[in-house]
């Protein structure tokens, strides 16, 4: 006799058989599971993930940078471009760290371009405002 399908209440669909979750957890609605257990590198970790969230299917790259922790990134992707990420990954396994460097240069700039400028923030005063712009002179200088 099998095992009887679990089922995830957030979305109504059977588990997977490589679902790691608790669904009985209000905050758990994605299936998680299958991928690699992390490239540990000196200062960050790596990992890729399966999963199955209420928007559909998706591949996860999640990245801990532990000396910068706002250098914690997640990248979720179609099955169907995972595929085209891995093939980049392994190119990049040809490059120097510098290489490397700079296309991420280039990708943060493409990013800001098709972004647009940064909103500035709003002065609470004008004196706020003359403020700012004074030291951003004194800066300068």
């Amino acid at each position: 006799m099998s095992a009887p399908t679990r089922t995830n209440p957030h979305t109504g669909r059977p588990c997977p058989d490589w679902c790691q979750i608790d669904h009985a957890e209000p905050a758990q609605t994605s299936c998680v599971g299958s991928g690699s257990s992390g490239l540990r590198l000196p200062q960050s970790t790596i990992w890729a993930r399966a999963m199955i969230t209420p928007d559909g299917p998706r591949v996860t790259v999640h990245g801990m940078d532990w000396a910068t922790p706002d250098r914690d990134v997640y990248v979720a992707v179609n099955p169907r471009h995972a595929g085209d990420l891995a093939v980049l990954l392994e190119l990049l396994a040809g490059a120097t760290p510098e290489q490397v460097r700079l296309l991420a240069a280039g990708i943060r700039r493409a990013a800001a371009d098709l972004n647009g400028p940064p909103e500035q923030p709003e002065a609470d005063d004008r004196g706020q405002l003359i403020g700012d712009a004074l030291r951003d002179l004194a800066g300068d200088a």
